[in-house]
């Protein structure tokens, strides 16, 4: 998994096939369980995702200024499923299995504690970094 640390925001990205096991290790100890977190799941043979890459690297851009504790974790489709095949019970395997329909899929993810719980809210708006940001700064502040 690459890990970056963009101006006091970690972004991390899925999609190395061979290393799922380490990188839910990583995301177990940092992320998962922790705090609420910002997930895109992409395919690279998805026409909208390819389509919707550069509106979504200007929100990463943005992102790391307005939102630099917040966690986006970027998930490729093939890794994605090689996760959810050999590592079934894993919590970041059980929600995509619950959030994937189709590609791309954007979602904020809250780690509630008490009562322990995640609550997922869905991104369906135009796919521009306008709107995600929207969407982002809606539940990040709610927080």
């Amino acid at each position: 998994m690459s890990k970056y640390i963009i101006k006091n925001m970690v972004y991390y990205k899925i999609d190395k096939i061979d290393a799922v096991e380490k990188q839910l290790q990583v995301l177990k100890k940092e992320v998962l369980g922790k705090k609420s977190f910002v997930l895109f799941v992409r395919s690279s043979s998805c026409y909208f995702c390819v389509k919707m890459k550069p509106e979504w690297e200007k929100l990463r851009r943005r992102a790391s200024r307005k939102y630099g504790d917040l966690p986006i974790i970027e998930v490729d489709s093939e890794a994605m499923y090689e996760m959810t095949k050999k590592h079934p019970d894993n919590d970041l395997s059980t929600l995509l299995r619950q959030v994937i329909t189709s590609y791309p899929t954007i979602a904020f993810v809250e780690q509630k504690m008490r009562p322990k719980k995640l609550v997922v809210h869905m991104f369906h708006e135009e796919r521009t970094a306008d709107k995600l940001d929207d969407f982002i700064h809606e539940y990040h502040k709610s927080k």
